[in-house]
């Protein structure tokens, strides 16, 4: 009898063990999630002041790879168009840890510097008469 007590002692402990384990990885998990995916908002900037804040990052003038480099130093993410004479900028993870949506897109001349930038988006609404 003292040995089916020891075997159910060990088996209770082994239980208690995988359930503590289970208990921190999912703590650890859900942390994790949080952190990841901390919300996105639209910029607080205008369209003229986020155009003025990248221009700052890469004035025109400047070559395609060099502007996409300088803009992900920056911490702004963003996608080359299909014939890459665009850049939508599209995300600014900034230093404070705030993420922003942008509204802004860089247009690239035939040697491929930055000559332009307009909205990103194009704004629609619907026209009363």
């Amino acid at each position: 009898m003292a040995n089916k007590t020891v075997h159910r002692s060990a088996e209770t402990n082994r239980f208690s063990q995988r359930l503590r384990l289970t208990g921190w990885l999912t703590c650890l998990l859900s942390a994790g999630c949080q952190l990841n995916s901390q919300q996105i908002v639209a910029s607080p900037l205008s369209y003229r002041d986020q155009e003025a804040e990248i221009l700052k990052i890469v004035p025109e003038g400047t070559p395609r790879q060099e502007a996409i480099e300088k803009l992900a130093a920056a911490g702004i993410q963003g996608e080359l168009g299909g014939k890459r004479t665009i850049y939508y900028c599209d995300l600014w993870e900034r230093e404070d840890g705030q993420r922003w949506h942008l509204n802004v897109a860089l247009l690239f001349n035939d040697s491929g510097e930055v000559y332009q930038t307009r909205p990103a988006r194009s704004q629609t609404s619907v026209l009363r008469q």
